[in-house]
């Protein structure tokens, strides 16, 4: 039997928060003592935003029309534009909005994800969004730069104002509890 990983390339190396990593010609396998091994094929992920849902909604009158965008930093990768949802129309509490939107693929490296809700419906918001995205690639370049010591790799589950950001599946290069 041949797996895809083939034949190794590296030995086991020490990785991000107590894991380990080796190195194969077809892929890699990362390893924490909490989740255990995890293969990656030609050492590639791909995170993907895969909704919300709606704990509460904004004082305003009326439902609510949210909308995503993100900052996805990483070693070697630009998102032009930054990833953003379409405009979720009639959100309420309790509303659950399945979407899938690509943020990254790439290798399993320090990635930080930076995600703003905005509510579309106070005027015309779509004009703030060039002071949102310079303001997400700042805060991204300053992380991607190490000069934000909080800031680093931790993908999880994320609560933005009273919407919880959809899962990120993978947890690669680190995670949150």
């Amino acid at each position: 039997m041949t797996s895809f990983l083939r034949a190794p390339t590296s030995d086991e190396l020490d990785f991000d928060q107590g894991g380990k990593v080796r190195f194969f010609l077809g892929g890699a396998v990362y390893w924490w003592g909490d989740t255990g091994a995890m293969a990656v094929p030609n050492n590639r992920i791909a995170i993907r935003y895969s909704g919300f849902n709606c704990f509460g909604k904004s004082d305003g009158p009326g439902d609510d029309e949210p909308y995503f965008t993100f900052g996805v930093i990483a070693p070697d990768f630009k998102a032009e534009p930054p990833p953003q949802t379409r405009i979720y129309e009639n959100v309420s509490e309790g509303t659950n909005v399945p979407d899938s939107l690509e943020l990254f693929r790439g290798a399993p490296v320090g990635i930080a994800i930076d995600v703003t809700l905005i509510e579309h419906d106070n005027g015309d918001p779509i004009k703030y969004r060039s002071v949102v995205e310079r303001g997400s690639q700042r805060s991204g370049a300053a992380r991607h730069r190490g000069t934000d010591p909080g800031a680093g790799s931790r993908l999880g589950t994320q609560h933005w104002g009273t919407c919880s950001f959809g899962s990120l599946p993978w947890r690669y290069c680190g995670r949150t509890k």
